[in-house]
């Protein structure tokens, strides 16, 4: 029931060896927030790519809809699409509890992060955070359709 309750601790590696975080479970409320910090990140960008480009997307994505049925994404990818759902810095934010590493944690050392640990964790606080997608559930979901 309560999220912050739930924790997992993440190995990551550092020059000097590995680091151990501990990671929460986001609330409903954080997971929000990130989303929607996302979808504004998102909105800012297509606005300033401009009309024309939106549109040539838009008509590039028509296209490929009227020649193909797209793929069905496995388990494995559909995890993978709902990270980019979310705002990474602050799922980092709201997510990380503590860490071995020398530097304190701060959002300033957690803005510090080199990309493949903040994405490690980013994975793993999501995971954490959402229904798992279960592969056989999916197959059975689909043959009863």
């Amino acid at each position: 029931m309560f999220a912050s309750r739930v924790t997992s601790t993440v190995q990551v590696e550092d020059p000097d060896g590995f680091v151990s975080v501990v990671v929460r479970k986001l609330s409903a409320l954080a997971l929000e927030k990130a989303a929607e910090t996302r979808q504004l990140t998102v909105i800012g960008f297509s606005s300033k790519m401009g009309s024309e480009m939106i549109k040539s997307f838009r008509d590039a994505a028509d296209e490929k809809k009227t020649e193909e049925k797209p793929a069905e994404l496995t388990a494995n990818e559909k995890r993978k699409a709902r990270y980019t759902s979310y705002d990474r810095q602050t799922v980092l934010n709201k997510g990380i509890v503590s860490w071995t590493a020398a530097e304190k944690l701060c959002p300033e050392s957690i803005e510090d992060l080199d990309e493949q640990a903040a994405q490690q964790l980013c994975e793993a606080i999501l995971d954490l955070s959402l229904p798992a997608i279960d592969p056989a559930a999916e197959e059975t979901k689909s043959k009863n359709v």
